[in-house]
Parts: C-alpha cells; structure tokens; sequence
C-alpha cells in the first residue's frame, strides 16, 4: 500500500461524529487481527448504488458507508463494548467525509454505543472506488485505534510513517 490520508476524531454525546484531525500516511501496513490487540464487534462491506429508472418510480441511492453499515449490523460478533471504541471506514479515493460521518452516528444508534467512541476514515488510493469497509473494535489501554479492514484484509498506520502536510 503506497499511501493513505486519515481523518479522525470523535462522537459526542448525542452520536454526532465530529471530524478534528486530518494526517497523510506513506504507506499502510497489511496485519493480522491477532496481533494488534483488539475485539472486533463487528465488520461490514458496502458498496455505492445508483438507480435511475426514469419516470416511472423513485431513485434509489445507496452511499457506501451506509451500506456498509447496514451489513455490519446483521452480523455483530461480539458485543463486549468495554474499552475504547473505534468505528473505523476504509474506502478508495472518493470515500466522502460526509457520508462517513453519517455512518458513524448509524453505527452508534445501531449497536446502541454509550462509551468512549472515536472514528476513523482511511481512503487509499489501490482500495476500490464506490466501495467502503467498516470495523467496529474495542481496545484496551492506551492503543490509538488504528486497526482497518478492506476486502477481507486488515491493516494498521504508524505514527513514524506519517508525512508533514
């Protein structure tokens, strides 16, 4: 993986993602799950969808995250929300701020999330356009979170590879 830029920052009390920090990675790093410390409440694939058809019925639009959400929902793997929370979107070059932060509060009212919650958006140019993954874990201690998932692959950043923008 070449590079990626990260947006981050955290939920407020009402389940309103607020965006706070913005950082440009070299490179992300493919991992296992294993080694990075961390419960994985639940994992989601999405993908965009566009139906026009014509005059006849509605549009239907479907934004990635959104989507990806709503397949994380049906399959919760763990419940255990001690710790800190990180819903963590990974998408290609046009992952949207916006439709993330829409996800995180869909995220937050669907699994009912009252602790700590931080979000993560991570877009990589090589991950696929109309696309987008989410992972929701639990961590303990003092770990930053930055654990993603993206075709079926996990991966994390390190603070030493972080470019000065």
């Amino acid at each position: 993986m070449d590079n990626g830029i990260l947006i981050s920052g955290s939920v407020d009390a009402k389940g309103i993602a607020i965006a706070k920090e913005m950082k440009h990675f070299s490179k992300i790093i493919k991992s296992d799950i294993s080694s990075l410390g961390a419960k994985v409440l639940c994992k989601g694939e999405g993908a965009e969808l566009y139906k026009d058809p014509g005059l006849a019925t509605e549009k239907i639009i479907t934004l990635s995250p959104h989507s990806a959400v709503e397949d994380a929902l049906r399959a919760i793997e763990c419940k255990d929300t001690d710790g800190n929370i990180f819903i963590n979107f990974t998408g290609g070059d046009d992952l949207m701020v916006h439709e993330v932060l829409e996800g995180v509060q869909m995220m937050v009212e669907g699994l009912s999330l009252s602790s700590k919650v931080e979000f993560r958006s991570l877009c990589e140019p090589s991950f696929a356009n109309q696309k987008c993954d989410v992972a929701v874990v639990s961590v303990s201690g003092d770990s930053n979170g930055q654990i993603y998932y993206n075709g079926g692959e996990w991966y994390t950043l390190s603070e030493d590879d972080v470019v000065e923008m």
